[in-house]
């Protein structure tokens, strides 16, 4: 039944649809569970598996050792690239130090205890341990230390005000923690971080694990520069549909329980506008009147819109919303709005779009759609890898700078200084 209800909640974002689809659907799956009682072990047990499947999957590459601490994991017989090699205690644990990068698989609590009993919380550049549920995976120490080798390119000395963009982090990848562990790299000087959506892609098999997989999926990727002091702001993708109320009230996000909301930073110098579009590009009445109040009020040099699906398409892996074209441009145009943040799109852009607004679009900070084909429209656009943005606000002007995980510069853009657009 939870599984259900987060379906629903993925697929009807307000109360009144699904108050009144629930029903249907509730009957809908007695009705097959009453004629194909025989299946739903199996497809329990496959579901079970599925989305750790998935997160082992994108940690077993190519020349990845894999390897498991015991025989409890038949659900992944014959679905992974190569059967892993299974362990006893003393072995596993020579191998959470071994100096060939490898992935141990396994129940999350012995996973929790055999990482407990060889490092501290203080230790450094220890093992990342993975467990979002009832099973996890550790990252033995040599390919945690591949994954946190990315050098930060210098910028320029930091302007009035910093904050860095990330968007579709929260798939629990190698990218998303290399780009986190260059993040981590500015934490001196970024004052915030901007968060564009689809910040936690895998549902909890119960509400207990739900602590668990917001420490496996945010916590732990961004755990240097969050004890650092650097506060985040959300807003929701179409990813985090299923535990929304979850993350408007998890204190790390800084929602506050709120769908939609602004973020005053600097002296008066930027105000970010957080939007739903989930709800926006269905006619959302309340959050339009919401940001025209909004935008009237501020008195900041910069207003900035951020949401996490596309106005305008970029490349074909996600087509560019009519929906909310219909309800921002005429607010874009007539408070001069210059630049939106947004995601959805696995790819890092820039497009110039009508009204002289900028559409950046950084949804490559964890998933990365490395095939998808740039449309002719779009000025950069960049995915040979995850990708995030660090933008330096000044009252002349804003400049960015899209940095890969790696630590390349692959793009910067100046906007509002004399000479630039």
């Amino acid at each position: 039944m939870n599984r259900l209800v987060a379906l629903v909640r993925r697929l009807f974002n307000t109360p009144k649809i699904l108050k009144i689809a629930l029903p249907a659907l509730v009957c809908l799956a007695l009705l097959h569970a009453m004629h194909f009682p025989g299946d739903s072990s199996v497809s329990d047990e496959a579901e079970k598996g599925a989305q750790y499947l998935e997160i082992v999957e994108i940690w077993a590459g190519e020349g990845i050792d894999i390897y498991s601490l015991d025989e409890g994991l038949s659900f992944l017989a014959n679905r992974l690239p190569r059967k892993p090699q299974v362990l006893g205690a003393a072995k596993a644990a020579s191998l959470l130090s071994a100096s060939t990068p490898a992935i141990l698989l396994g129940a999350s609590q012995p996973l929790q205890a055999l990482h407990a009993t060889h490092f501290s919380p203080d230790t450094p550049q220890k093992p990342f341990l993975i467990t979002p549920g009832a099973f996890g995976l550790v990252v033995n120490k040599a390919y945690s230390s591949k994954i946190r080798t990315a050098t930060a390119c210098a910028l320029p000395k930091k302007a009035a005000l910093r904050i860095a963009a990330l968007g579709d982090m929260g798939n629990m990848s190698p990218g998303q923690f290399r780009l986190g562990s260059l993040l981590a790299e500015y934490s001196n000087s970024i004052d915030s971080v901007v968060l564009l959506g689809d910040n936690i892609y895998y549902m909890p098999e119960s509400q207990s694990e739900i602590p668990a997989l917001f420490k496996s999926v945010f916590e732990l990727p961004y755990e240097r520069i969050l004890k650092a002091g650097v506060p985040f702001y959300a807003v929701l993708g179409n990813h985090d549909l299923g535990l929304a109320e979850e993350e408007l009230h998890y204190g790390p996000f800084n929602m506050q329980g709120r769908r939609y909301y602004s973020v005053a930073l600097g002296e008066n110098l930027l105000e970010i506008f957080m939007l739903d579009s989930n709800t926006l590009r269905r006619k959302d009445k309340p959050q339009v009147r919401w940001l025209r109040n909004a935008l009237a009020r501020s008195t900041a040099r910069w207003k900035v819109l951020a949401f996490h699906h596309v106005m305008y398409t970029v490349a074909d892996d996600h087509e560019g919303k009519k929906s909310l074209r219909r309800a921002l441009e005429p607010i874009i145009e007539e408070y001069k709005i210059p630049l939106v943040l947004c995601g959805h799109s696995h790819v890092y852009a820039r497009r110039q779009v009508p009204g002289g607004c900028l559409q950046i679009v950084a949804g490559s900070s964890g998933q990365l759609r490395s095939d998808a084909t740039f449309v002719n429209a779009i000025d950069f656009g960049f995915n040979r890898d995850n990708a995030f943005v660090i933008m330096d606000i000044n009252p002349e002007g804003i400049c960015f700078y899209a940095l890969s995980a790696s630590g390349e510069l692959i793009d910067r853009y100046p906007i509002g200084f004399a000479g630039s657009v």
